[in-house]
């Protein structure tokens, strides 16, 4: 056995095992462009060596480019099941049971695990204590694997690049709070939910039809007005939440109590209308935008993330949660953070970027569930309100 902790040798160690070994098996939970990287083009050069190879597909990480390439190979799969990640990274080189090596570790098959990133592995063979039962072991977990994976179609790989497109332009834009703070979204129930199952979870909501109605007038708002300050004082009212609570605008959050939020709703302050209205109405958000957006509401409050909330869900139901006490217990257990963690400074990286990497949130314009669409992030309020 032997531990390996630099890029360099991690690659040294697969040129030197796929080179010297007649069968090559994988399993791993994504993979990149196979030319952008040596481990990569050497798995080109020997693919004729690839028994079976398994890769998987969650948050769209893995490379179109790799699928395209392979698409064609008998011997790799996809792993496409959405009930938990995939999350293997196993490397056999094998000539038998008694002639094998393996590389396990942290290591994906991309670029970043291969080269660029901190990563952590093993190298353990037939020479190690047990070899014979581990080698065992690792095609059973390999063989059932690639039994419960499938080969792409053309098809497929068109709606799969579509939704990799937009994801990869929204790891652009969230990269900085991602390379900071790196989350793990593999116990997260949210971020793995497949889109009809979150449609049969809202379809159950009492409150699915009232929320849909709010939203609905709101958004109708906003399209006839072409700033906030243009809405008339009671529409201000309704859309900031600043209503009492028999009004149905006070779905996703009252904010009657914040009597200073409501004299600048009542005074149509032209410093919160501006920052509503930089909140763009279609199209993607970046954090930017974001952040000059909450330094209003930090400039005035010690705790706003409600009142700020309350407006970026009712501007853009489509990518924004109002959060506040009657919906942050179970939020936060969607999402495996502890309540008090919630802030207007962390809304963003830990609400918003795991949302934002959802199979639910990625799809494209799905054939069922139309009604709840243009609302799908707005309306996890009906999942997690609590009385």
């Amino acid at each position: 056995m032997r531990l390996i902790t630099e890029s360099s040798e991690l690659t040294e160690a697969f040129e030197d095992l796929i080179t010297h070994y007649d069968n090559f098996y994988c399993c791993v939970a994504w993979a990149g462009a196979p030319k952008s990287f040596k481990a990569g083009r050497l798995l080109l050069k020997h693919s004729s060596k690839i028994k079976k190879a398994i890769v998987g597909l969650h948050f769209y990480q893995t490379h179109p480019e790799f699928i395209s390439t392979f698409i064609d190979n008998e011997s790799i799969r996809f792993f496409m099941e959405t009930h938990g990640v995939f999350h293997d990274k196993i490397y056999l080189f094998s000539n038998s049971a008694k002639d094998w090596c393996a590389i396990i570790g942290s290591s994906n098959f991309t670029k970043g695990g291969f080269e660029n990133n901190s990563e952590c592995n093993v190298i353990i063979s037939d020479a190690d204590e047990k070899g014979k039962n581990i080698y065992k072991s690792l095609i059973q977990r390999i063989d059932r694997a690639y039994k419960n994976a499938l080969q792409f179609t053309d098809e497929m790989l068109g709606d799969y690049e579509d939704c990799y497109t937009r994801q990869m332009g929204k790891r652009e834009s969230l990269g900085s709070i991602v390379k900071t703070k790196k989350r793990d979204f593999d116990s997260s129930e949210l971020t793995l939910m497949p889109w009809d199952e979150y449609c049969a979870l809202l379809r159950k909501m009492d409150r699915i039809k009232t929320c849909i109605d709010v939203l609905t007038e709101i958004q109708s708002i906003f399209k006839v007005n072409k700033s906030y300050s243009d809405v008339d004082t009671e529409d201000r009212k309704n859309i900031a939440g600043f209503v009492g609570p028999n009004s149905i605008f006070a779905f996703f959050g009252t904010t009657k109590r914040n009597h200073r939020f409501g004299r600048l709703i009542e005074d149509n302050d032209k410093g919160l209308s501006k920052v509503v209205d930089l909140i763009p109405s279609h199209g993607d958000i970046s954090f930017e935008q974001y952040k000059k957006y909450i330094n209003f509401f930090k400039d005035k409050w010690d705790a706003p993330l409600a009142t700020a909330t309350r407006l970026l869900a009712m501007k853009r139901p489509d990518m924004f949660l109002c959060v506040n006490g009657k919906n942050r217990r179970l939020l936060a257990k969607y999402l495996n953070i502890p309540p008090s963690n919630l802030t207007l400074d962390n809304y963003w990286e830990l609400v918003i970027v795991p949302i934002r990497q959802a199979s639910w949130y990625n799809i494209k314009t799905p054939k069922e569930g139309k009604e709840y669409w243009p609302y799908r992030v707005a309306l996890l309020d009906a999942l997690i309100y609590e009385p």
